[in-house]
Parts: structure tokens; sequence; C-alpha cells
């Protein structure tokens, strides 16, 4: 079982799984990109900047963006 904090970083790193998917990229902060892309990639960031939020996901980052930083 997950904490609903765990819950919520996990669903938010589904939601950047589900961008990759979409878009074959990993989401990227462009001044001119669309929001949510730009929520994404400040998301991604701490995830692959913080070893403990990595962990929670790694299982589940089947397109590797935690490794690949674009």
């Amino acid at each position: 079982l997950f904490t609903s904090l765990e819950e919520r970083l996990i669903a938010g790193f589904e939601e950047i799984t589900q961008f990759y998917s979409a878009h074959k990229h990993a989401p990227v902060n462009d001044a001119e990109g669309d929001i949510f892309e730009r929520i994404y990639a400040t998301r991604l960031s701490r995830f692959q900047s913080n070893a403990q939020l990595s962990e929670l996901v790694v299982s589940m980052d089947t397109f590797g963006v935690l490794v690949n930083r674009n």
C-alpha cells in the first residue's frame, strides 16, 4: 500500500509516461510550449534529481525518462 502522497506522485509520473507515449519524447520546459508539457517537464526534473522519488516510480519507467535527460 502507498501513502496518499506516494499515490499522487505515482499518478504524476503516469501522466509523464502518457505524454511520452503520445508525443514520442520526454516533456520539455519551453516558454513557447504547452503549459501541461511544461508542468510535466518540471515534474520529471524533480523525479530525475531526487533519488527517493525516482526509486518510487522506477519500475514504471518503461521509456527510460528517469535516466534520459533531453
